[in-house]
């Protein structure tokens, strides 16, 4: 099963997580991130590994995205990752544990300003 990991430019960086509901249930993550203000899950997911082994439609990117890794400040991760724990009790607790453990990843991140992307682990 795919799962969604925090990666960092320093491949020494311990980002362990087990992430496979964040995967599973994203979508549904998306639209309450839209709806309480802040960027989604997606949104912050580097698209090179995505295309590719040209997984556009299965994660429904659309093939224009960007390739490439782009780098997000921590604290952007940390108001999503916030947010949706505060409004995500109708989720799996799966998705609660996987938001759990990113939050305790970025909180790391933010602390030596160190910059995070979404990446897929396939």
């Amino acid at each position: 099963m795919v799962a969604l990991f925090i990666a960092t430019p320093d491949p020494a960086e311990a980002t362990d997580m087990d992430g496979r509901a964040l995967s599973e249930h994203l979508s549904a993550l998306d639209a309450l991130a839209r709806t309480v203000g802040v960027t989604p899950l997606s949104d912050l997911v580097g698209t090179d590994v995505i295309h590719e082994y040209g997984l556009e439609d299965d994660l429904h990117l659309p093939a224009s995205a960007p390739h490439g890794t782009t780098w997000h400040p921590a604290e952007e991760g940390l108001r999503t990752i916030r947010a949706l724990q505060r409004h995500a009790h109708t989720l799996p607790e799966s998705v609660q544990a996987d938001l759990h453990d990113a939050e305790r990843v970025l909180v790391r991140l933010a602390e030596r300003d160190q910059p995070f992307t979404l990446a897929y682990d396939l």
